[in-house]
């Protein structure tokens, strides 16, 4: 089984599980989180339980994650009563924190202190870490109050990058870039966006949520769970032997 834990309205992630579906794929969202049935011990041994589409699920029989919430808010909790959002917010985020840390299968992107999504940064850290990735990057001047954002360049593209590979069509240069940002950022799925395709661009940005329902990025996300399942499955049939 695969999780996707998203918000109900990210289109991406829905019609990811509906590809996903022959691979009993399951949109985790955060009513699931609202709701009885989740056992997590911390420190001693028990029959860990999820829920996912209001069924109980044990977690050994999750083979994968793909995290696409970099935080729980209030604003995520309208079937909360008002003046308890912010609370069950905090408490909801520090679960998953410790819930998605514990799992031992494949967990995309793993959480860190820094957010359930591993690097939920700011343009400027983006900025920060493209630069001891070294990217090239855009010359650009900080005034307050920040004035709105200038529209990227008609030729702008944005590629995926999953581990050490790189989707989207840009040189060769440019890929290999895109991946060793990722690697910089400590996350395994990432989507970056260059001032145009060819070798010389400039980095534009960054972000967590490339379209994983892409057939390409979906079929390599895919056979990344697949290969940790039969691995998993090739240890415990060693340990028992």
């Amino acid at each position: 089984m695969i999780l996707v834990l998203a918000n109900s309205r990210d289109l991406p992630a829905r019609r990811l599980v509906e590809t996903w579906r022959a691979h009993d794929a399951r949109l985790l969202t955060l009513a699931d989180l609202s709701r009885a049935g989740w056992r997590h011990y911390l420190g001693e041994v028990g029959p860990e339980i999820a829920i996912a589409c209001g069924e109980l699920i044990p977690a050994a029989s999750i083979n994968g994650v793909i995290t696409r919430i970099p935080w729980v808010t209030p604003e995520d909790l309208l079937h909360v009563v008002d003046g308890d959002r912010h609370y069950v917010a905090a408490e909801i985020s520090a679960f998953l924190l410790a819930w998605l840390s514990q799992l031992t299968c494949p967990v995309i992107n793993r959480p860190t202190t820094n957010g359930l999504m591993g690097a939920p940064h700011a343009a400027e850290g983006w900025m920060a870490i493209a630069a001891r990735a070294g990217l090239r990057l855009p010359w650009t001047r900080r005034v307050f109050p920040a004035p709105p954002e200038p529209a990227w360049p008609l030729e702008a593209i944005t590629v995926s990058v999953l581990g050490d590979r790189c989707f989207g069509n840009v040189d060769p240069a440019l890929a290999d870039q895109a991946c060793r940002l990722a690697a910089a950022a400590n996350v395994e799925l990432l989507a970056v966006t260059f001032s145009h395709a060819a070798a010389g661009a400039t980095f534009l940005g960054a972000q967590l949520w490339p379209d994983v329902s892409l057939p390409e990025l979906a079929a390599a996300l895919l056979a990344r769970f697949v290969r940790a399942a039969g691995r998993a499955a090739a240890n415990v049939a060693e340990a028992a032997a």
